[in-house]
């Protein structure tokens, strides 16, 4: 626990958390912040008042989907790159049509630059 430059609070003014102290061994006590907030009869300091607390895990959760989803996009996209470059290559080589040939292997040709 660190040092105090003053006594505690009282128990009727502090928030009503239990929190982990900060010792070698699992240890609980009552959260030592004054109490700002009221929920529900109970008083609670700004950071373990329950709002606030859902409301930034609902933050941290969208963050955290955000980036999932990207990672998946980037995976997919790497799962289907050769196949589609695969195919491009046959598209080109069976195609008979000039105006498609050219498309074919300009395509073809950022692909491979890209990858």
């Amino acid at each position: 626990m660190p040092y105090r430059s003053s006594a505690p609070l009282p128990y009727e003014v502090r928030c009503q958390e239990t929190v982990r102290d900060l010792g070698r061994w699992p240890s609980y006590h009552r959260c030592e912040r004054k109490g700002v907030v009221e929920r529900e009869g109970k008083l609670y300091c700004k950071q373990h008042d329950p709002v606030t607390a859902e409301n930034a895990q609902k933050e941290k959760m969208a963050v955290w989907d955000a980036n999932m989803e990207a990672q998946r996009i980037t995976a997919h996209k790497l799962a289907t790159w050769d196949m589609l470059l695969e195919a491009l290559n046959k598209v080109y080589d069976t195609t008979h049509d000039p105006a498609i040939e050219l498309i074919a292997a300009d395509a073809i040709d950022k692909a491979r630059e890209t990858r």
